[in-house]
């Protein structure tokens, strides 16, 4: 296989790499915060289906919006699960908008607002923001390259997951002073 194709796979496991990766450290570090992480990521993964399937789908249907264009996957849309299918029929899940898009600017806002936070010297703090730049943005162009959304889904993906990781990132201690009471 080659590199190209290896990268592609690795973007379209990403969402479930981040999960799987948080819940595997929680149990190593104990660390509640990466317990909390991998939830949130499992409520971002949430919002996504009610999004397209509760709002958009029943909203947009598959009208084409000004600007947003459809909700529906582009033509010949496959593979486009976690997974690769070597015999994969074309997908009928609706793309508005892109859940892989959300769940990784969902991940790199939160990573990157910990390392602006952190006590880390500059030089780490920048590689690391442009690090999880590109991993998002990286997803995002997977996406579309793939044929799985179109460039309107993976950018309204891409903004729903950065407010919500924002949201999670700024309110995540008074989330754990809830726990507490409980």
């Amino acid at each position: 296989m080659e590199l190209y194709e290896q990268v592609l796979g690795f973007a379209r496991a990403y969402p479930l790499i981040i999960i799987s990766a948080s819940f595997i450290n929680y149990f190593l570090t104990n660390d509640i915060d990466l317990l909390m992480l991998a939830i949130a990521l499992l409520v971002n993964d949430g919002i996504n289906f009610v999004l397209k399937y509760w709002i958009v789908k029943p909203l947009v249907g598959n009208k084409k919006l000004f600007l947003l264009g459809t909700g529906r996957r582009p033509d010949g849309a496959k593979n486009c699960s976690p997974f690769l299918e070597p015999n994969a029929k074309p997908s009928n899940s609706y793309g508005m908008p892109s859940g892989h898009s959300q769940s990784a600017v969902f991940f790199s806002t939160y990573v990157i607002m910990n390392l602006i936070d952190s006590n880390v010297i500059m030089y780490e703090k920048i590689l690391g923001v442009n690090v999880f730049i590109f991993l998002a943005l990286g997803v995002m162009y997977s996406r579309v390259y793939l044929k799985c959304h179109t460039v309107q889904q993976v950018i309204v993906g891409g903004l729903i997951g950065l407010g919500l990781g924002f949201l999670y990132y700024e309110n995540q201690e008074k989330l754990k002073n809830l726990g507490r009471m409980y």
